[in-house]
């Protein structure tokens, strides 16, 4: 089987997590504060702030920010980029995807910086519209599949008040397995996040506000660096398959996504549309993939506030984010791939028009 997701784990990470071990420093130390430095430079941004997930630098984020009332989200992302909000204290407010750019959900439809704090999400790796950014309340941008990619030539995470990023075991980059990153500009923030991570401390036990053991180990940070540093080539990597299946899918009914209009892709997940006109349905088509031993997902398969958790079950509210929960297939695009793969994925696909 090819697989849709592979941590990409050499021997340069492992000698890194084998000197921390012998070290005896194991906890948050100087690998991480060499993280946040080395990421911050690769962002562009003053401050990076090592946290353990990509949910709690939402979090850390949102409670930096004091976002406590309406936080208006996409309604078609991971569940994790509205739970935030709820475990920030605040209340998501859906906003419909733009169906004409559905791939950079974070172009709103109907939303406007202007009336609230917003999440943008950089959704399978695509830099989402931010251009009425100018002037805006508070922005924070969910990188967490995004990491590397680029809004009019800025790194995203360095664009609105924080940017929040996942090392999980399958994104582009990892801290081995979990581990995640806020970044901003604002000396104050960054703070706000350090406090929060660490019980609210601001010396040895003296708790000034509220937090938790949120922290990064310095094993995940070793890892972490050796990735940051293989990250640009695995990201090209990852772009000229994307290419490749670009140039070459050619089945009825099977739509590749379309190109960024406003920056650098870097392909978290290449993600198809099975429409009406295909001669096998989304589901067929998810099992005719695996009978061929190629790896395929749904990113994702509802809409978030059809989640229960949430339980808004208005299918007229979110028109084009429930049809992109009905369409989506996200296929294999990582540096793991051989050309003779990448062939046979795009045989393979091509081959479900002869059915």
């Amino acid at each position: 089987m090819i697989p849709l997701a592979k941590p990409m784990i050499g021997e340069e990470e492992i000698e890194a997590a084998t000197l921390v071990l012998k070290s005896g420093q194991l906890a948050q130390g100087p690998e991480v504060a060499k993280f946040e430095e080395e990421f911050a430079e690769y962002i562009g941004v003053d401050h990076a702030v090592a946290v353990s997930n990509g949910t709690v630098a939402l979090i850390a984020a949102m409670r930096a920010l004091g976002c406590t009332g309406d936080v208006n989200v996409p309604a078609f992302s991971f569940v994790s980029t509205a739970t935030a909000v709820l475990s920030a204290g605040a209340r998501p407010v859906f906003r419909d995807i733009s169906w004409s750019d559905f791939l950079s959900p974070g172009r709103y439809r109907s939303v406007d910086f202007r009336h609230g704090p917003a999440v943008v999400v950089h959704l399978y790796g695509s830099p989402c519209w931010m251009g009425n950014i100018s002037g805006a309340g508070v922005v924070i941008e969910d990188c967490a599949q995004a990491v590397g990619a680029e809004y009019k030539g800025d790194k995203v995470g360095s664009i609105g008040d924080a940017g929040c990023f996942s090392f999980y075991a399958t994104k582009n980059m990892t801290s081995g397995g979990e581990g995640g990153m806020v970044t901003t500009n604002s000396r104050a923030v960054a703070d706000h996040v350090r406090r929060f991570r660490n019980h609210g401390d601001v010396g040895k036990y003296t708790h000034v506000s509220l937090g938790g053991n949120y922290r990064m180990t310095d094993l995940q940070a070793a890892i972490g660096r050796v990735q940051l540093r293989h990250l640009d080539r695995r990201t090209e990597d990852r772009i000229i398959n994307a290419a490749y299946y670009s140039n070459n899918i050619c089945s009825p009914g099977v739509l590749i996504p379309s190109p960024s209009d406003v920056g650098k892709q870097v392909y978290h997940q290449y993600v198809l549309r099975i429409t009406e006109e295909c001669s096998l349905t989304r589901d067929r088509f998810l099992s005719y993939l695996q009978q061929y031993g190629i790896g395929c997902g749904v990113h994702y398969p509802m809409p978030i506030p059809h989640q229960p958790v949430f339980g808004q079950l208005d299918h007229g509210a979110w028109p084009s984010a429930v049809r992109a929960s009905r369409q989506v297939v996200s296929i294999p695009v990582g540096p793991w791939l051989s050309g003779e793969e990448c062939e046979y994925i795009v045989e393979t696909i091509n081959g479900v028009g002869e059915l």
